[in-house]
């Protein structure tokens, strides 16, 4: 919540990222799998989160078509894939590591991106009011300046990225759906999903 109250320090966790993913690129790529976000969308996650929730279907061919479009152009390597708020080392305002490396693969690294802003609208959202969650806009833009001050973004990534937090939403939708140990964060991250869209 204390994020989303002052979505710029945003900026620090960006810069975080940014130099995370410059330690990552001399790590040995052999130690991750890649993932194909595209087929673990078409093949899993899409068809589960239609279960949880209704999803207009000519928006989501359209969003795929487009995601799928960008796709091939973004860059990949190793990427923390979890970079959630347990996850983060912030001090005075700075970014000061990551733990848990369990998830990492080999995709495109604004998925670190998106799922840092997304993370910490999780943890917040339930107790946050409505101007504390349309905040979330700031506090990813401010993410990805961060990002981009250290480790420019492509022009692809730039335009790929409101996609990947969508992306990353039903994704998240998807595994949370149907269990009940999860029920929380699967009513958290539909409404969140549909606060995006909206």
């Amino acid at each position: 919540a204390e994020a989303l109250a002052d979505p710029q320090q945003g900026s620090a966790v960006g810069d975080g990222l940014a130099r995370l993913h410059e330690a990552l690129l001399s790590a040995d790529p052999i130690l991750c799998t890649e993932e194909n976000l595209l087929e673990t969308l078409r093949h899993w996650a899409i068809p589960k989160a239609k279960e949880a929730m209704q999803l207009d279907e000519t928006w989501l061919s359209s969003w795929l078509e487009r995601f799928s479009a960008i796709y091939p152009a973004l860059p990949v390597q190793i990427i923390h894939r979890d970079p959630n708020p347990d996850n983060l080392m912030i001090e005075a305002g700075q970014g000061t590591g990551f733990l848990d490396f369990d998830m990492s693969r080999i995709a495109p690294r604004i998925f670190d991106l998106a799922y840092a802003a997304t993370g910490i609208l999780s943890v917040a959202f339930p107790k946050a009011g409505t101007e504390e969650r349309m905040a979330f806009f700031a506090l990813a833009r401010a993410i990805w300046q961060g990002y981009d001050a250290r480790s420019p973004l492509t022009a692809e990534e730039r335009q790929a990225l409101p996609d990947m937090v969508i992306a990353l939403q039903l994704i998240c939708v998807a595994a949370f759906a149907g269990t009940d140990t999860h029920a929380h964060l699967a009513a958290v991250n539909q409404q969140m999903l549909q606060m995006m869209l909206e």
